[in-house]
């Protein structure tokens, strides 16, 4: 009888010891991909803030006005020019591109621009040349419609374009118009984001407004 009961006691024990273990790991796993998640939705806004805040336009050939700073704009994808290139010792504009792959990952690309020999101005390649650089970030951009949290984040899409009174500029199927590009002051975007080998974390939205100073057109909503 006594052997029964120690026998009882003892697999009660190591049920306990079992489950608490499994509890802590359990624990420390979802930590850990929430900690990922965070990570990767705080790398894509900084990227994000760091190309758009430094747009410039772009003196071209045979023009009194320069290209606006949007090159091309949708609400998913974002063509801008910069001075985002820490990599050189001389102060050049770049191209930068972010748009999402099939896995919905934020891809960003980055041409750089050469002098004109006879003009003097920067020129970039065509927009479908190869770039100089190209950046995958890991983990799926997830769809607005997907609720992650309270608020705009819910539904926002990835880019909203404001002009400068704050008010938002609506592209169209095909993205804004030059004129509407023209008038662009600031750029809210929304993460909405969790990485690869997190399916049971909870996702991570960070909205951001950042105002682009170089274009002489000041936004209230300016981060």
């Amino acid at each position: 009888m006594e052997l029964i009961v120690s026998m009882a006691l003892t697999t009660l024990v190591l049920s306990m010891v079992v489950g608490f273990f499994v509890q802590i790991t359990s624990a420390t796993i979802k930590a850990n991909e929430s900690r990922s998640t965070t990570a990767l939705g705080s790398n894509i806004a900084n990227e994000l803030a760091d190309v758009i805040r430094p747009a410039t336009t772009l003196r071209v050939v045979g023009s009194t006005a320069p290209d606006p700073a949007l090159v091309a704009a949708t609400n998913t994808s974002l063509t801008i020019y910069a001075f985002a290139d820490n990599t050189s010792s001389n102060v050049r504009p770049i191209r930068v591109s972010f748009s999402q792959d099939a896995k919905k990952q934020l891809v960003e690309k980055r041409w750089n621009a050469t002098t004109n020999a006879t003009t003097g101005l920067w020129e970039f390649p065509a927009l479908g040349a190869t770039p100089a650089s190209t950046r995958v970030f890991p983990g799926a951009l997830i769809d607005p419609s997907v609720a992650v949290g309270a608020g705009a984040s819910e539904t926002a899409p990835l880019f909203v374009y404001l002009d400068s009174a704050s008010q938002v500029v609506v592209p169209s199927g095909t993205g804004l118009t030059l004129a509407q590009r023209s008038t662009i002051a600031a750029i809210r975007f929304t993460v909405r984001t969790r990485t690869d080998t997190s399916a049971t974390a909870q996702p991570v939205a960070i909205q951001n407004t950042v105002g682009m100073p170089n274009l002489g057109l000041q936004s209230k909503d300016d981060s």
